[in-house]
């Protein structure tokens, strides 16, 4: 799949200093970049989804 993305300019020095730096291409970070982005947004909302929070407060005889 081809995608378009546009990153700010401070994302692209980051990125450039660690072509520079380990040698892998853009290509390679940028897969990085959305592997470990996504597996980390599933692991949050996952996270979300599954406390309820009024439980958690009451449980814990917390107040809002």
């Amino acid at each position: 799949m081809e995608l378009r993305l546009e990153i700010n300019s401070d994302i692209e020095s980051r990125l450039n200093r660690l072509i520079e730096r380990y040698g892998h291409d853009r290509e390679y970070y940028l897969s990085e970049l959305t592997r470990t982005g996504i597996r980390n947004l599933e692991s949050a909302y996952w996270a979300e989804s599954s406390i309820d929070s009024n439980d958690v407060m009451s449980r814990y005889a917390l107040e809002d």
